[in-house]
C-alpha cells in the first residue's frame, strides 16, 4: 500500500477508504512519521483484511502502535455484531516478535537445533513458566516465518550468551519484560544455564538386541 492510498482526515487521523471487498472503512489514529512506518510493516494492509470480515462495525481500527501482526494487525481494534460477526483471535497475544534462524532452541531431551531446524517438527522445549519459576515442557503449536525489514539487535551478556532478534523481541530482567531496543547496558536479563548439547542423529546400528 502508498502513502496516496491513505487519506489524510486530520492531526493524526488517516482514513483507508472501502475497497476490494472492505465492508467498512479503516481508520488509523497515528502520526505521519509513525505512519510511514507502518506502511513499510505492510500494517495498512491488514486493517483492510479486518475490514473485510463478516459482521464488522463502522471501521477498522489501527493504534498508533500498530504494526504488523498474525492475520490482523497488533494495534488494531474491532467491533463485530453478535449476530453475524466472527471471533478474530488474531487481536489477542498474537504478536510477532523474532528470533534469527540460527538462534539456538534447547529441545525436552537436552540438545538443541537451530530455530529454523524446528519448521514442521511439532515436538516439544524447554521453556520457563514465568508464575511457577520453573523450567518446564511445552509444545510448539505455531511455527511462523517472516522476513523482516526492521533491524537487527546482537545481544551479548558478560557471562558470553549471544543472540539476535527483532527490536520488539521481549527478554525478562529485573524490571518485567523490556523488548530489546529499550535494553541498555548493565541491563540483566534473564538466561537459562544450562546449554545443551548440539543435535546429532542417531547412529543406525542395533546397541540392544
Amino acid at each position: 500500500m502508498k502513502m496516496e492510498n491513505i487519506k489524510k482526515l486530520e492531526e493524526y487521523k488517516y482514513l483507508i477508504p472501502k475497497q476490494d471487498g472492505m465492508r467498512v472503512p479503516g481508520i488509523l489514529y497515528i502520526s505521519e512519521k509513525l505512519l510511514s512506518k507502518a506502511i513499510a510493516d505492510n500494517a495498512p494492509l491488514q486493517v483492510m483484511n479486518v475490514a473485510k470480515l463478516p459482521g464488522i462495525v463502522k471501521h477498522s481500527l489501527a493504534m498508533p502502535d500498530v504494526h504488523w501482526g498474525y492475520g490482523a494487525p497488533i494495534g488494531g481494534v474491532g467491533a463485530f455484531d453478535y449476530e453475524s460477526g466472527v471471533i478474530v483471535p488474531g487481536f489477542v497475544g498474537y504478536d510477532i516478535n523474532c528470533l534469527t534462524g540460527e538462534t539456538k532452541i534447547l529441545h525436552k531431551y537436552g540438545y538443541y537445533l537451530p530455530i529454523e531446524n524446528f519448521e514442521g517438527k511439532w515436538e516439544e522445549l524447554i521453556c520457563f513458566n514465568k508464575e511457577k519459576k520453573s523450567k518446564e515442557e511445552a509444545k510448539i503449536i505455531r511455527f511462523i516465518k517472516r522476513k523482516n525489514d526492521g533491524d537487527i539487535y546482537f545481544i551479548k551478556t558478560e557471562a558470553g550468551y549471544e543472540i539476535k532478534a527483532t527490536e520488539e523481541h521481549p527478554f525478562w530482567t529485573e524490571k518485567g519484560k523490556k523488548e530489546v531496543k529499550n535494553l541498555k547496558i548493565g541491563d540483566f536479563v534473564v538466561v537459562f544455564p544450562f546449554k545443551g548439547v548440539p543435535y546429532e542423529e542417531p547412529p543406525d546400528e542395533t546397541i540392544l538386541d
